[in-house]
């Protein structure tokens, strides 16, 4: 059996990534290996922080609307330094983008990869788990 995503836009098919590995994957999996690493490693390092996603989930409380930063201490609790520094990680890796003095916002690319990684790994495991118990 052939596991495979789909991106489906309207019906159309726009790309289709392989859940095994063959041969004929060889190449771009070279082209992954010599420009898209330090994309990964940065959104790896985004999402395998659990304050970093404690934060990040402060923004999906509001919708990814913005948030200060005043308010986002506020609603965790916790020391500003420390969530200064995660703040920074995540503004640094492209997942968060500052809208103006002490004002953050979740980015594009950060509102991509949460609906990506999060969700859709999310509903994806819960499908296989039926599949194949």
């Amino acid at each position: 059996m052939a596991l495979k995503l789909l991106l489906v836009d309207d019906g159309e098919v726009l790309c289709e990534v392989p859940l095994s590995l063959d041969a004929s994957m060889e190449r771009e999996l070279q082209e992954l290996m010599e420009e898209g690493l330090s994309l990964l490693n940065a959104l790896a390092s985004s999402f395998s922080h659990a304050r970093r996603l404690q934060i990040l989930a402060e923004f999906l409380k509001g919708g990814f609307d913005e948030l200060e930063f005043s308010e986002l201490t506020s609603r965790l609790g916790l020391n500003p330094k420390q969530i200064w520094e995660h703040v920074k990680a995540l503004e640094r890796s492209g997942v968060i983008e500052r809208r103006g003095w002490g004002r953050y916002a979740v980015s594009r690319l950060g509102a991509t990869a949460v609906l990506m990684v999060g969700l859709s790994l999310h509903r994806m495991l819960r499908v296989l788990e039926g599949r194949f118990p």
